[in-house]
């Protein structure tokens, strides 16, 4: 079978199954090992044509990040797998799509069975506990945060936080310190990717009384914005800093 990805994650997701080979195309952010593999665009905005010239047998596609009057152009020829992943039951029912698309269920199910245990670990590690109030911070000049409405925020939700822009109307938009301020948050997280947040942020950060008080992380901003493998990793290393946090605050959690 040739498949086209048209999304990083949904590469990871096969190459980690072992079917990179199958790959006929990718976009220009995608890791593969084949230096050659024809590079199709990206989510937003591929080579329509090009992606036709190598008569994949099937598309595979985010429908989060992909525009819909595009997916309405792959319809028109091609056969697609819409995908649209949102939370971590997301990524375990991708995982599984992939697979059987691919032909390799039993690869797949290892995986996602993978996630769902420490999916699991979450749930059982923060079940008595009170969700840990947390402002996450993706951009700086303008800082930008995300609602509940994200892959993000749910991964991070899952993990015993709490994102104090939850219910905001928008799914990614332009944050003020004051707003910041005004939510009271007990931990903030910092992505290092697409923007890279460093220490000399969280010192600058230190400098506002809320800030000096609560905890402050970096997070690797790839296990934000991938899902698939690292999901595991993302899963594992936010209830790590949720836990800490927590104790960190209120010594009593640690009892």
């Amino acid at each position: 079978m040739k498949i086209i990805s048209l999304h990083p994650s949904l590469t990871e997701i096969l190459c980690a199954l072992g079917v990179e080979d199958q790959l006929a195309g990718v976009t220009l952010q995608c890791t593969v090992s084949n230096p050659d593999l024809p590079r199709v665009g990206s989510a937003k905005l591929f080579d329509l044509p090009l992606i036709e010239s190598l008569k994949p047998d099937l598309v595979v596609v985010d429908a989060v990040e992909t525009p819909e009057e595009e997916l309405v152009r792959l319809r028109e020829n091609l056969k697609i797998l819409e995908l649209r992943v949102l939370s971590t039951a997301h990524v375990i029912d991708t995982v599984w799509d992939l697979g059987r698309a691919a032909g390799v269920p039993e690869r797949a199910k290892a995986l996602k069975e993978e996630i769902a245990r420490e999916k699991m670990l979450c749930v059982e590690t923060f079940r008595d506990l009170e969700k840990l109030p947390t402002l996450i911070l993706l951009w700086k000049n303008p800082y930008i945060t995300i609602n509940y409405d994200t892959y993000v925020s749910r991964l991070v939700e899952e993990c015993g936080a709490f994102n104090v822009f939850h219910s905001e109307s928008r799914r990614q938009f332009e944050v003020e310190i004051a707003e910041m301020i005004e939510k009271d948050p007990k931990l903030l997280l910092l992505a290092t990717d697409p923007f890279s947040f460093k220490k000399a942020h969280i010192k600058k950060l230190r400098e506002y009384r809320i800030f000096s008080k609560i905890p402050i992380e970096l997070v690797d901003g790839r296990l934000f914005s991938y899902y698939g493998p690292r999901t595991v990793e993302a899963l594992r290393t936010l209830r790590e800093i949720v836990t800490k946090s927590s104790k960190k605050l209120s010594p009593d959690l640690s009892s």
